[in-house]
């Protein structure tokens, strides 16, 4: 798939594409022929999202086409000539800046496109739909009813508001604290699910490190032999144990 995105992008892609999108309905799929000065280079679908909806905030075009590197190439080459190729995360940054999405849902693409297991994927997609935004705001909106009915009750004691003692105060802070706590608590459960712990497999020589680092792979990745000292050098390689990622290195 190739994404444009900007004020020019129905334009732009209407050029190389044929029936011209500019004439088809937004936010609908539409067969198109791409081509180039040399001639046809693919068949593929299309669709215009204009900037009101779409997922960048600005007008786009989302191309897609056979997966041959070649047509892609050509095809990229072509939009080249009016675009610029984005940076990395550029589509997730506009859309944040657009706001289409939080910090935290921006940061769950990239979490999503690096997970490796799925219990990784799933927290990834928690947070991009807005899991933690939603349980992180939730908890914002308590303590900031519990702020202004605090001011109110000290800036205007002699207004007819119902009283909030200090006792109140505290264990309704006592009751908005646990969820956050709890929140902060997964915070490293989340971190390994995402980045994995590095396992050292270490033992006296010929205890079976390497013979037990194949087993966890499931392949012959290091070299077991009754010599003792074989592995002369540390291996490292990434796996899977339990649905977490981890790194285990032979020693």
């Amino acid at each position: 798939m190739i994404r444009v995105s900007g004020g020019d992008a129905l334009s732009l892609a209407s050029e190389f594409m044929t029936p011209p999108l500019r004439d088809a309905a937004p936010r609908t799929a539409t067969k198109v022929r791409v081509f180039d000065a040399d001639g046809p280079i693919d068949e593929g679908v299309a669709v215009f999202y204009p900037a009101a909806s779409s997922p960048t905030g600005e007008d786009l075009v989302e191309l897609t086409l056979h997966g041959s590197p070649y047509i892609l190439q050509r095809t990229l080459f072509r939009a080249l000539k009016r675009a610029r190729l984005a940076s990395p995360g550029e589509f997730s940054q506009r859309a944040f800046l657009a706001g289409k999405m939080d910090l935290a849902q921006a940061e769950a693409v990239a979490a999503l496109i690096r997970a490796r297991t799925e219990t990784a994927h799933r927290a990834a997609l928690r947070q991009l739909s807005g899991g933690l935004s939603d349980a992180v705001r939730s908890s914002r909106m308590t303590l900031l009813d519990l702020l202004v009915r605090v001011e109110a009750c000290l800036d205007h004691p002699e207004e007819d508001i119902p009283s909030l003692t200090p006792a109140q105060a505290s264990a309704e802070f006592a009751a908005a604290r646990a969820p956050i706590a709890r929140l902060a608590d997964t915070f490293a459960l989340g971190r390994l699910a995402g980045e994995g712990p590095r396992l050292a497999l270490v033992g006296r020589p010929n205890a079976g490190k390497s013979s037990l680092l194949n087993a966890l792979l499931g392949r012959e990745r290091a070299i077991v032999c009754a010599e003792p000292g074989t592995t002369r050098d540390t291996l490292e390689e990434p796996a899977e144990l339990a649905g977490m990622p981890a790194v285990l290195v032979d020693t």
